[in-house]
């Protein structure tokens, strides 16, 4: 593969910016802050993406460095490159918003597809681990880290198993992890349903037995009551039989008479003795008048008989004397006596209406009595109909619990059999678990063989590595061993050595050599472009001579991007010598 050209539409400080490369050795010199790490960026980016982290992690992540920083909108580029004999042409929109990318030959116009893996295919099966790993180095240092270890074991697997790494053992693990956590999580799941479930029917289980506790208890004070409406039902009947009879009688002893009639027999009384004096009187004035008719006749039997006329006339006129004052004497008495009756009646009359109020004051007591004693039984009477219908309410109620005590028995029953079952169930519910144990046996099982197998690959990658190291050491170094850790050994003729016992230039060049061998081990087929930000800064004029020089031989494409002078002069060199 090689990079043809960059256009930078908008990336950090670059704006519709264009970059060639050729084939071979791309110097890129630059002072600081000149851009050159941007572009290095700009090119991982345009082969993976750029990603905004979230939280905290977003202020100093890659995107936020590589925004623009104008038209923040317009966060995109293009690349072309060759690959297989074809040119393609890569466009990606790194906005966040609006991401994007599509991928074109322009050999023959065919339409590929970046998530579908159409780039990662061209690029030899590498991802950005690897990438990142092999044949893109920054500026901090050339060390790999554990993603090169996890790359590259798998893809040793794959090549052995398979013959030309086209079988992702990775992917297999992978997969088989994806399968653990999903078992797992559906384990785990599991568990807090069945441990959920189980709660829920202990409560439900409980709730119920205190229920029926709470019936049980309602029943007792149901009977209870029926108990004490029955005893004051029976007080009540008893008070209300002899209420009834009480008022009977006092209606019998205490009929009320009329108003009217109030002093009728005193009346009558003394009306029977005004009769009889009357008739005294008359049978006295009856006698009084025969006396003075007598007396009259005998004046005038003296008068015809005395022949004297003086002796008549006073016999005449004392007869008429002893008339006149007897008439007197009977008028008199007569109205002596008819004011006597005028002052009886009027007393009868005084008497008769005193005692007529009498009786009404006390026929309004006798009423007052009767209302009292009928407003009671009235009330023993509502009593009693308040009792009766407290009865019913609770024999209905004492029904009604019968049944919910018997349907509340029923869910019990119930509850307690399906608590049971649950319960069996959780102890003989294994599959999930079975699965699962197969599962982490088969990773472990292929993660044992992908490291038995990296180890039986492992010496043609450590010859690979010591044949580079040689030859940009000069032979000081010539064997290299690299185990499953990714951890390197330095054999030399006097001691098996790690690398923090050399120097920190011979750290790189071990570390340079281990990139380039893995990247041609990973590329076999379509050699990648290898891409360094002042790679060599630990590097001496020698060591970077002889690492220059086995670049300019690879004939790989290659993109160095440099704050220093030197890398041009010693290419020069190097050109010179050849």
């Amino acid at each position: 593969m090689r990079i043809l050209e960059l256009e930078i539409i908008n990336f950090g400080k670059f704006n519709h910016e264009t970059v060639t490369f050729h084939d071979g050795m791309n110097l890129i010199y630059g002072e600081n802050e000149m851009g050159k790490t941007t572009l290095h960026s700009f090119i991982r980016g345009m082969f993976f993406g750029i990603e905004k982290q979230r939280g905290r992690a977003a202020r100093k992540d890659e995107y936020s460095i590589r925004e623009p920083w104008f038209h923040a909108g317009q966060f995109a580029g293009i690349m072309r490159f060759e690959s297989g004999g074809k040119i393609f042409r890569l466009e990606r929109n790194f906005y966040r918003k609006e991401k994007s990318v599509s991928l074109v030959c322009e050999t023959n116009g065919e339409v590929l597809s970046v998530e579908k893996g159409d780039l990662q295919v061209l690029m030899e099966g590498m991802n950005e681990d690897a990438f990142r790993n092999t044949v893109f180095f920054n500026q901090q240092s050339a060390a790999t880290d554990e993603g090169l270890a996890r790359e590259l074991r798998n893809y040793m697997t794959n090549l052995q198993n398979s013959g030309d790494g086209e079988m992702n053992v990775s992917a297999a693990i992978k997969s088989l992890e994806s399968q653990r956590r999903h078992l797992e999580s559906e384990q785990k799941r599991l568990d807090a349903e069945q441990a959920e479930e189980l709660e829920s029917q202990q409560m439900r289980l409980e709730y119920v037995r205190q229920e029926l506790l709470e019936l049980s208890e309602e029943q007792k004070h149901c009977e209870v009551q029926m108990a004490r409406i029955a005893k004051e039902r029976i007080a009540l009947q008893a008070r209300l039989t002899e209420k009834k009879r009480s008022l009977e009688k006092m209606k019998r002893e205490l009929d009320i008479p009329l108003e009217e009639n109030a002093g009728k027999d005193e009346m009558e009384s003394w009306k029977m003795r005004m009769e009889a004096g009357q008739d005294k009187r008359r049978m006295l004035w009856r006698n009084q008048e025969l006396w003075l008719l007598g007396g009259g006749v005998l004046a005038l039997l003296v008068c015809i008989l005395v022949p004297h006329i003086w002796i008549s006339a006073l016999v005449l006129a004392g007869w008429l004397g002893i008339s006149a004052i007897f008439v007197w004497k009977i008028y008199r008495r007569h109205q002596e006596e008819q004011e006597r009756q005028e002052r009886i009646q009027k007393r009868m009359q005084e008497r008769m209406k005193k005692e007529i109020q009498a009786e009404r004051e006390r026929s309004a007591k006798r009423e007052k009595l009767l209302e009292e004693k009928y407003h009671e039984e009235d009330e023993l009477a509502q009593r009693e109909k308040e009792l009766n219908l407290e009865f019913e309410k609770q024999m209905w109620n004492q029904e009604r619990i019968s049944a919910e005590s018997k349907e509340k028995q029923v869910i019990l029953n119930n509850l307690e059999e399906s608590l049971q079952e649950l319960q069996e169930e959780n102890e003989q519910s294994g599959s999930i678990q079975e699965e699962l144990d197969a599962v982490r046996l088969a990773i472990m099982t292929m993660n044992q063989i992908s490291e038995d197998i990296y180890k039986e690959s492992a010496a043609h990658l450590n010859q690979k590595i010591s044949d580079i190291l040689s030859q940009i050491t000069e032979g000081r170094y010539t064997s290299v061993f690299l185990d499953t850790n990714m951890e390197v050994r330095i054999n030399t003729p006097k001691k098996l050595l790690s690398l923090e016992q050399v120097s920190r230039g011979t750290m790189e060049q071990i570390y340079f050599a281990l990139r380039m061998a893995v990247g041609e081990m990973f590329c076999q087929d379509e050699t990648m472009p290898i891409i360094l930000d002042d790679a060599f800064v630990m590097y001496d004029d020698k060591r970077l001579k002889q690492t220059l020089k086995w670049l300019y031989h690879s004939g790989r494409q290659v993109i160095l991007f440099t704050c220093h002078g030197r890398e041009q002069r010693i290419l020069d060199e190097i050109k010179q010598e050849n």
